[in-house]
């Protein structure tokens, strides 16, 4: 049974702008047309997700007659997509259906902004447990952390989810949530634990058409689990991602291992494999992460016909921080790229390179001493930081939880005050272009310090020409500034 109390999204302002999108023969969703059709609805959300203004009606409204579910969308398109006809299609993986699976993805990323950006005044489901889970469900989860948006962000086609867990049901009948996170391992926490825990805000329950074999998965990995504790003490996070040693898994790993191993490798995870964006940059090989990689992400249990989607709900106070975050992250990541508006003062072949301050060096320099001292391990904890990771690794992460905190804190700042005027928050368009103009302006910012700082006399100038005031000192790019590939671009 669909929980009561999944996200109630009004739909109104939407539905009335977009009839034709409602009015679609989801009976004749197929692979052969899924492209067409799937891009079509995608593209219906994408231009009202640009439409800040309508967004803003749509989430004030209360009228629930005219509301439509934005989860019962997304199962009436999986039920029409994933039907007995087109089933076995899709399974074989042909090229209509792996080019579907890449439209899926893009849909359902919009769907759950859409839904973020929407639900944020209307339901608040904080405390909420579901209390109909069964043995071997598979939860995903979207957690407000720098390096969660991360995660979701450097797949070639991003999801919101950035973790998962699996259902076990013990002897006793007491539910426990078995998972890998990189902070804590593989561990086994209560249902209570696992839901209410703080920096989780998303989340969707997926449950195998095969009950019998997702109980087999639950059973095994627990008692898998179990005996790999009583012998070493602790299953480690796979930091490199590598979905073929299971010695330490990710958490999608983890579901991996335990659906082919009861089922003698017949049930493979994931149907369809997502990949690292397409560059590589000395800040992803320091966290573990390989240009193009196929990987086995959160998200590609959304896109995967073998799983039925029960529920899905967010929680009310951090989704509109979590979907700036996620802006932030994708400027971030575009401007490691390269791809930014260039000053004049700006080589073409420049690219954003993260520098290390005095403390994240010492912090990477001490780590292995520190580690294995307990009280210096637990005041390492609040970085989220594992205490198997490598000097670097540790160093990198650091670094992009420091740059991508800053992006987002100044775009939060930004879309309020916007919100206090206008009574509309940021577009996605106008957040990227807030993003630009402050790297842009904190460059300059950059540039007259180093120049300032190496001619005393110029400091004095400004200073007597301001009452008494030091220039204003950069932010951004004390810790995140432009670097060629041959000279250095500072002028």
């Amino acid at each position: 049974m669909i929980f009561q109390w999944i996200t109630l999204t009004p739909f109104s302002t939407f539905a009335e702008q977009n009839q034709s999108l409602f009015e679609i023969s989801f009976s004749g969703l197929n692979g052969s047309n899924c492209v067409e059709k799937v891009s079509k609805i995608s593209k219906s959300i994408e231009s009202t997700i640009e439409d800040r203004a309508s967004l803003s009606d749509v989430s004030n409204e209360n009228n629930s007659s005219l509301a439509i579910n934005s989860f019962e969308l997304k199962s009436k398109i999986r039920n029409a997509l994933f039907s007995v006809n087109s089933f076995s299609a899709y399974l074989q993986k042909s090229p209509d259906a792996e080019e579907c699976s890449l439209q899926l993805r893009d849909l359902f990323y919009d769907l759950n902004t859409y839904n973020q950006l929407t639900n944020s005044k209307t339901k608040n489901f904080l405390n909420t447990i579901p209390s109909d889970l069964e043995d071997g469900d598979i939860i995903l989860v979207r957690s407000n952390t720098e390096f969660s948006a991360l995660i979701a962000q450097t797949v070639q086609h991003p999801s919101q989810y950035n973790h998962l867990a699996i259902v076990h049901k013990t002897e006793k009948d007491r539910f426990v949530i078995l998972e890998s996170t990189m902070k804590k391992n593989v561990q086994a926490v209560s249902v209570n634990q696992f839901f209410l825990k703080k920096e989780n805000t998303q989340f969707a329950i997926y449950r195998v058409k095969d009950k019998e074999l997702a109980k087999s998965a639950s059973h095994f990995l627990y008692q898998t689990y179990l005996d790999i504790i009583q012998k070493q003490g602790i299953w480690y996070y796979d930091q490199y991602y590598d979905d073929q040693d299971h010695a330490e898994v990710y958490c999608s790993e983890l579901i991996q291992v335990a659906f082919e191993m009861v089922s003698n490798h017949s049930f493979k995870l994931p149907l369809y494999h997502s990949h690292f964006k397409n560059f590589d940059h000395k800040l992803f090989r320091q966290v573990g992460l390989t240009a193009n990689q196929s990987i086995f992400h959160p998200g590609d249990i959304e896109i995967d016909p073998r799983f039925d989607l029960i529920s899905e709900w967010t929680r009310e106070d951090p989704i509109e921080n979590l979907y700036l975050m996620d802006i932030a992250t994708e400027t971030l990541l575009q401007w490691m790229q390269g791809n930014f508006q260039r000053l004049e003062s700006e080589a073409k072949n420049t690219y954003y390179d993260i520098f290390p301050t005095i403390s994240q060096l010492l912090m990477r320099g001490g780590w292995w001493t520190a580690k294995k001292i307990p009280f210096f391990r637990s005041y390492y904890l609040p970085y989220k930081a594992p205490t198997q990771l490598s000097a670097n690794a540790v160093g990198g992460f650091l670094k992009a939880q420091k740059v991508t905190r800053l992006l987002h804190k100044a775009l939060l700042r930004a879309d309020r005050s916007f919100y206090f005027e206008v009574k509309r928050h940021f577009t996605p368009n106008e957040s990227k272009a807030f993003l630009e103009k402050f790297r842009q302006e904190d460059w300059l910012k950059f540039k007259k310090q180093r120049q300032s700082s190496n001619d005393s006399n110029k400091q004095a100038t400004y200073m007597q020409n301001n009452g008494g005031r030091a220039p204003i000192p950069p932010l951004l790019h004390l810790y995140f500034r432009p670097k060629t590939t041959s000279t250095n671009s500072l002028r």
